[in-house]
């Protein structure tokens, strides 16, 4: 039995719960992605690397009217994002599956889903801080998944001019943008996050079209001070956000 501290409440009143167990808390990351993707009612969403389905919950936020699925290669993460479905009443609409997100071209048909979605791990194998946590080290470092892999399951899975929406290092967008193009997807939306306008970006969002043409848009930059002072009311029912970095 979970105690009191082990539950975040998400939304205006709380009216979603999320636990995180020993997955990776809530970050500021994953409710800039949810806040950043375009999501349209009846979409089917497919979110790669699950975690505890936090960003599924997020989505369903938004628009309750979705069709969901997450894949998790962690077990006990997968078990989690499941329990965390069934507790809020998704379990008909969405459902996890415990596995490799690199066999879903040979387990999937193709053209599907109208929304891939991911947070995927930020940093190469040989890159980042380490961690003794072998869950976190999976998460945080792409040893079981590179962005070729991740944008080759994304582009199979989606339907032509169906959306990728993640958020990515800074560093490794060049890496991103080659493996995006190299699987048929066009980089057509791009936000950098910063902590404030004086500081470089921590974090990009970016989102792309299967099929899609040439021509990426420059959004606005987010400065994450400022979000968190808008988000200020939300204070008692949302977690004390915190940047990726600081939770890896």
């Amino acid at each position: 039995m979970e105690t009191g501290h082990d539950v975040e409440y998400l939304g205006e009143t709380g009216q979603m719960q999320l636990r995180c167990g020993k997955a990776f808390p809530l970050g500021m990351d994953s409710m800039l992605l949810a806040e950043f993707a375009t999501v349209h009612a009846g979409d089917r969403v497919y979110d790669l690397g699950c975690g505890s389905g936090a960003l599924l919950l997020l989505l369903f936020l938004r628009q309750p009217q979705l069709t969901a699925q997450g894949i998790e290669l962690q077990p006990e993460d997968a078990a989690l994002a499941k329990d965390n479905l069934m507790r809020n009443g998704l379990s008909a609409c969405a459902s996890i599956v415990e596995g490799d997100l690199r066999s879903l071209p040979q387990t999937q048909p193709p053209g599907q889903w109208d929304l891939v979605i991911s947070n995927p791990p930020y940093f190469a194998p040989d890159k980042g801080r380490n961690s003794s946590n072998a869950r976190r080290a999976a998460a945080r470092t792409g040893t079981f998944c590179a962005p070729a892999d991740i944008c080759r399951t994304a582009a199979h899975l989606l339907r032509p001019r169906g959306r990728f929406s993640l958020v990515l290092r800074p560093e490794r967008l060049e890496e991103w943008i080659l493996a995006l193009h190299a699987t048929g997807l066009a980089p057509k939306r791009l936000r950098c996050v910063h902590h404030t306008p004086t500081h470089p970006p921590s974090m990009i969002l970016l989102e792309s079209v299967r099929q899609g043409k040439t021509g990426l848009s420059f959004l606005a930059p987010l400065f994450a001070a400022d979000w968190n002072k808008q988000h200020a009311h939300r204070a008692d029912k949302l977690p004390k956000v915190r940047q990726r970095e600081d939770t890896k």
